[in-house]
This record gives structure tokens, sequence and C-alpha cells, in this order.
């Protein structure tokens, strides 16, 4: 069971960590795009991509709704089964 709950740990750590990860992955991704590397010509086919940036930041903020609504159910929860039931100060 330790070895379970290790697993266990590690996943909730990700999914705790996971908007500060997308956070620095569109930063980077919109840092790509900026217009001052790209050719003039090649600009105007840029606006979708910033579309896309857009919608994958509204997804990820979805996503760490969904996850954490899941994950919190273990952290600091009594009820949640021993094996799988973390502290909040271990994530």
């Amino acid at each position: 069971m330790r070895a379970e709950r290790a697993a266990f740990l590690k996943i909730v750590r990700a999914v705790y960590a996971y908007p500060d990860d997308v956070a620095r992955d569109v930063a980077r991704w919109r840092s790509s795009l900026d217009s001052a590397h790209i050719p003039a010509h090649h600009r105007p086919l840029l606006a979708n991509a910033v579309r896309e940036l857009d919608r994958a930041e509204a997804c990820a903020e979805a996503n760490t709704a969904f996850t954490r609504a899941a994950i919190d159910n273990f952290v600091h929860n009594p009820y949640a089964p021993e094996h799988l039931r973390v502290p909040k100060e271990e994530v």
C-alpha cells in the first residue's frame, strides 16, 4: 500500500502543478508567435494561432477545475480511503 500511496501522491502533486506548467507553456508559445520574429507577409496567418492559444488557456482552466475537484476529494479528507488520503501539507 505504501507504493500505491506514493504513486498517488505524485499524481496529486502533478495536478496541483498543472496550472503553472500550462501557463509556462502558453507563455512560451505566445512568445514564439511574437511578431518581431515573424516576417510581415506571414503575420496575417497568426490570427488563428492566437485564437487557439486563447482557447488552450480556457481549456486549461476547465481541466484544472475538473482535476482539482476530483483530487480534492482525497486531500485532507478523513473519509477518503486511508491508502489514498493525502495530508494537505504533503501537496
